[in-house]
């Protein structure tokens, strides 16, 4: 009987500190949380591109289907980080597609939507900026205005024909009582 009870208690430690080694010293990492996807500054359909590099980006946009007149879609670009859904910060998304932004209206940007609308003929892209500073953001457009249609031309594919010109002229405007540059 103390055999029994000598080999029912060692058991006992021994599963004792089986679960102790487990799951104290050694727990399991948490999984990787999929970012939720970022909020749309329009009422539009969405779609998600899931990127392998972010050097895919300009190929993506240009193979995007074409929508039918007057349906608007917003694009969000994923890629995977450490197991888990990442959508593209604006600064990530400016360096994807090559857009050198000065850095006062990188740092004014909150969200960013880009997005296509459907033409009778071909699709139109956009880009909507949502902003937290006014005037840092006018100060570095500002300084963007000279390579700006280059520089969207990489992912405009309706801008195709600005490349050519060397500058365009912009100028202010209030829009439904809003101050816009355009």
């Amino acid at each position: 009987m103390k055999i029994f009870i000598a080999i029912f208690l060692l058991a006992a430690i021994a599963m004792g500190g089986w679960y102790v080694y487990e799951n104290l010293l050694f727990p399991e990492p948490p999984k990787p949380i999929d970012e939720d996807v970022p909020k749309k500054l329009i009422n539009a359909q969405e779609k998600i591109i899931k990127l392998e590099s972010n050097s895919d980006i300009s190929g993506k946009i240009k193979n995007l289907n074409k929508l039918p007149a007057g349906i608007f879609e917003v694009i969000f670009f994923s890629q995977d980080k450490e197991g888990a859904r990442h959508f593209l910060t604006p600064l990530e998304f400016s360096l994807a597609s090559g857009l050198h932004l000065p850095q006062k209206l990188i740092s004014s940007i909150n969200t960013y939507n880009f997005g296509i609308l459907g033409g009778e003929t071909k699709n139109y892209h956009f880009l909507i900026l949502e902003i937290s500073s006014p005037e840092a953001a006018r100060e570095g457009i500002l300084g963007w205005e000279k390579n700006m249609s280059k520089e969207l031309a990489k992912i405009f594919s309706n801008l195709g024909n600005l490349e050519a010109r060397a500058e365009l002229s912009f100028r202010d405007r209030v829009i439904r009582n809003q101050n816009a540059r355009i």
